[in-house]
């Protein structure tokens, strides 16, 4: 082959292979850029509206966009709408819907990264497992929420008074799945019967025969004539029928 016909060739070869590697990672170009930065802009207008208010704020805001993502031919409006909101974490799933005149023209998802900060219950102490939380054990701190932050309690009234499922460090961020409702009878306890019918009242001694929280019906041995009867647990130590 000619020396010229293979420079030739080679030079064909090279400019398809650059042909095709902007194909497949193309570059941003002004209007992109453009339709980024207004989306961006949509995006952090939509999270505050929807994730911001008190004891809750957004801070920045980043919406990765591919290269070659554009906007179909001449929507007029975004609409944008948040379809897991209630996940609290700093990567937020966007879904943006392009109108024109009101119609849909296409629909766009984009995952969103933001600086999402609330105002979280915090262990004050070390918890051990099985412990009841009080005041003084559990305050507000803001904290920058990411994906471990999933299921945490934002009230104060969530925590105190609840049973804490495992050992817990000073300034951990308290999850409902770390806490459950206090046993308020437990096994072998004597309690309050109490039997009302809306006229009379009348209070007796049982034994519980399991465990029960408030709202649960327990086995209750009657130490009377010792015989079991089932009761609703609406207090510590305190249960209930019904007749």
């Amino acid at each position: 082959m000619k020396p010229n016909r293979r420079r030739t060739l080679l030079l064909a070869a090279a400019s398809l292979l650059l042909a095709t590697a902007a194909l497949a990672n193309p570059v941003p170009d002004a209007a992109h850029d453009r339709f980024a930065d207004r989306l961006t802009e949509a995006v952090t207008d939509t999270l505050n509206r929807e994730l911001a208010g008190p004891g809750r704020r957004v801070g920045a805001v980043s919406v990765p966009l591919p290269a070659n993502v554009r906007p179909p031919a001449g929507y007029d409006t975004m609409e944008l709408t948040l379809p897991y909101k209630e996940r609290l974490s700093d990567r937020i799933f966007v879904t943006v819907t392009f109108l024109k005149e009101g119609q849909p023209l296409g629909r766009l998802n984009v995952m969103a990264t933001a600086e999402l900060w609330a105002k979280v219950a915090v262990t004050t102490r070390e918890i051990t497992r099985g412990a009841h939380l009080s005041g003084e054990d559990v305050a507000l701190s803001e904290v920058r929420l990411d994906p471990s932050h999933n299921g945490v309690v934002t009230d104060l009234k969530e925590a105190v008074g609840k049973t804490a499922e495992r050992s817990l460090a000073a300034g951990t961020p308290l999850r409902a799945a770390y806490l459950s409702n206090p046993t308020l009878v437990n096994s072998g306890d004597m309690v309050t019967v109490e039997a009302d019918n809306g006229r009379i009242r009348i209070t007796s001694q049982g034994v519980a025969k399991e465990d029960g929280d408030r709202g649960q019906w327990i086995r209750i041995l009657n130490v009377q004539s010792n015989k079991l009867f089932t009761a609703r647990v609406v207090g510590p130590g305190t249960v209930r029928v019904e007749f």
